[in-house]
C-alpha cells in the first residue's frame, strides 16, 4: 500500500464532497436575496437561483428571465435551452437604461454565454470525487 497516494485520494474526495455540498451558495449570491440598491451601474455579480419565469419579446428582441420570483435579468435575443424550473447561475451586470437628471431606471442584463446550469458544474465535482476514489484504490493496490 502506498500511503501517500491513498492520502492524496482521500483529500481529493473530501475536497470534491465539500465543493459539491457548498456549490453554488459558497461562491455566488442568491437571486432571492439580491438587493439592487447595493450595486452601482456597471457592477457585475454572479447569482444563482431557479428560473421562475422566462419570456421572449420579439418587439425589443430580449428574453426576460426571472430568478426565484425576485430578480429579472434581460438577455439580448432569444435565450434558448433554459426553461422554468431550471436551477442556474448567471453573471449579471447592472445597467442604466433611462436617466432624467437624478432619476434613473436600471436593470440587470447578461448574455447567453454567462448563464449555466448548476448541475453541469456539479458534474465536475462528481468527477473530482471519482478521481479521488481511483487514486485511493490505486494507492491501496500498490506495494
Amino acid at each position: 500500500m502506498n500511503k501517500i497516494i491513498v492520502i492524496v485520494g482521500i483529500v481529493v474526495i473530501v475536497i470534491g464532497v465539500i465543493l459539491l455540498g457548498t456549490f453554488p451558495a459558497a461562491f455566488y449570491k442568491s437571486a432571492r436575496n439580491l438587493n439592487s440598491d447595493d450595486y452601482q451601474d456597471g457592477e457585475k455579480v454572479t447569482v444563482y437561483g431557479t428560473i421562475t419565469k422566462i419570456e421572449y419579446s420579439s418587439l425589443i428582441n430580449k428574453t426576460a428571465v426571472e430568478l426565484d420570483g425576485n430578480l429579472t435579468v434581460f438577455f439580448d435575443g432569444h435565450l434558448t435551452g433554459y426553461h422554468e424550473g431550471d436551477y442556474v447561475f448567471v453573471t449579471i451586470e447592472k445597467t442604466n437604461i433611462i436617466q432624467f437628471g437624478n432619476w434613473k431606471v436600471s436593470a440587470w442584463q447578461s448574455t447567453a454565454k454567462d448563464i449555466h446550469y448548476v448541475s453541469s458544474m456539479q458534474l465536475y465535482f462528481y468527477i473530482l470525487i471519482l478521481i479521488g476514489i481511483v487514486l485511493a484504490v490505486i494507492g491501496v493496490l500498490l506495494r
